[in-house]
């Protein structure tokens, strides 16, 4: 009798262990799909992963007793937030931090493989997360070199800019996207186009330049503040990737209407987690 109660507990025990296995994997799957799904719905760098932008913003965190403002917060700063188009609520919104989860996904995952990197850069007042692409990138900086040398004030050498990309303390991210010379290259660098990265510039330097803005810089700010917040999200909500909305005819603007449109169909039943795995191998 006592040798099967042993057996009994003993088997009991091993259930519990297994279960207990089972549901520790399940969060760990859960919690990076969350941070899968938090950079390419929520910040839009999904346009990076499939696409041909460069550089996607993939979440950041705000520091204690700071208040950072990004480049794309600084183009919503004269637009009013219309909170009942707000579609989330106190009791029902997405609570994880990116920072958070990235620090979980790499002691698991690679954070940089041949053609992409995720790459954690620490600001004064921020840690942002950039997810880059590299053809992309070299692409960009092969195609605009001279528009950057001359915004920066110094010339790099391309290959040397990618070697060491996944430093963020770079001449990359220290000085080519750094809001302390222009707007304009970091435009580049984020797939915004040469129009609307200059716009933008002019936007900021230009005072008189505010009535350019759109009404629907509005509608792009609610959307993105909704897509950080509300807890569910799907592609369907993917917002157009621009510093900000100038005219309906910005060809940059049209490129990614159509780009949004062949990411929908094409990776509506996609699983965002494996993307990033895949796209972060060696």
């Amino acid at each position: 009798m006592k040798n099967i109660t042993k057996k009994i507990l003993w088997i009991s025990a091993l259930s519990i262990f297994v279960v207990g296995i089972f549901y520790h994997q399940k969060r760990i799957v859960d919690d990076e799909r969350d941070f899968a799904t938090f950079g390419f719905i929520r910040k839009g760098a999904i346009y990076t992963l499939v696409g041909d932008k460069p550089i996607s913003d993939f979440g950041h965190r705000v520091k204690p007793h700071t208040k950072s403002v990004t480049p794309e917060e600084v183009g919503f700063r004269k637009v009013k937030l219309d909170l009942s188009k707000l579609r989330y609520s106190k009791n029902d919104y997405f609570k994880k931090n990116p920072i958070d989860m990235w620090k979980r996904w790499k002691k698991r995952h690679n954070t940089s493989g041949k053609h992409f990197a995720l790459v954690l850069v620490d600001y004064r007042s921020t840690e942002q997360i950039y997810l880059v692409n590299k053809p992309a990138l070299k692409e960009v900086l092969s195609t605009h070199y001279h528009l950057i040398v001359d915004a920066i004030h110094e010339e790099f050498n391309i290959s040397q800019v990618l070697q060491e990309i996944d430093n963020p303390n770079s001449f990359f991210w220290k000085k080519i996207m750094s809001p302390k010379y222009s707007r304009i290259q970091m435009g580049l660098c984020f797939g915004y186009g040469l129009e609307n990265a200059t716009q933008f510039e002019k936007c900021i330097t230009d005072t008189g330049f505010e009535n350019a803005f759109s009404s629907n810089n509005d509608k792009h700010n609610e959307a993105s503040v909704n897509l950080r917040f509300q807890s569910k999200v799907s592609l369907k909500d993917l917002f157009i990737p621009v510093f900000r909305f100038f005219k309906e005819s910005d060809p940059t603007v049209n490129f990614y209407k159509k780009e949004r449109a062949r990411i929908q169909k094409e990776y509506k039943d996609a699983d965002l987690r494996q993307l990033l795995i895949d796209a972060l191998k060696n």
